[in-house]
């Protein structure tokens, strides 16, 4: 028998890869070794530019196009991060939802405030709200990011969208 990693193999037997899971079959007995499922989880990137910051209040930018008949986006997590070069001076806010609106029961999360008066880089999850998000079907719905107003700062964001599509 041989140690690796602090699993017990025998001589032979197919040395496991990283991720891999340990299958039984229902007598108990160690079957084998497989990869796990895909997870459906997907992340993306999503670079805004300066001009594309002051203008989310009129021109919102996708992250994830609509999927189709059927079909909806499941937000796992938001992260923004906020490259400051000139101080945000509004008391703006930053939307993720499906349909644009800032109305409350029609957006998936929100950043109060966004960047107001910072004067250096900053790091934000946006969480989801508990309860309604949308006051209508997200079927067949794109997710957006958007803001409440102009914004006035000299701010660049990099965003990971991570999400999962679901029949509806």
């Amino acid at each position: 028998n041989t140690n690796l990693n602090g699993i017990i193999t025998k001589i032979g037997e197919d040395i496991p890869k990283e991720g891999d899971v340990l299958t039984w079959d229902d007598t108990n007995k160690q079957t084998g070794w497989v990869a796990p499922p895909p997870s459906g989880v997907k992340t993306i990137k999503v670079d805004v530019s300066i001009a594309q910051y002051q203008n989310l209040h009129s021109t919102r930018i996708q992250l994830v196009a609509a999927q189709g008949s059927g079909k909806t986006i499941v937000p796992t997590n938001i992260m923004i991060f906020a490259k400051h070069s000139g101080t945000e001076t509004s008391s703006n806010n930053i939307y993720f939802g499906f349909n644009g609106s800032t109305t409350s029961g029609n957006y998936y999360s929100y950043v109060r405030d966004f960047m107001n008066n910072e004067t250096r880089d900053r790091t934000y999850v946006a969480d989801a709200n508990t309860g309604e998000i949308s006051q209508g079907s997200t079927d067949n719905r794109r997710f957006e990011l958007y803001a409440n107003n102009p914004m006035t700062g000299q701010i660049a964001l990099t965003v990971y969208f991570s999400y999962e599509i679901k029949d509806i």
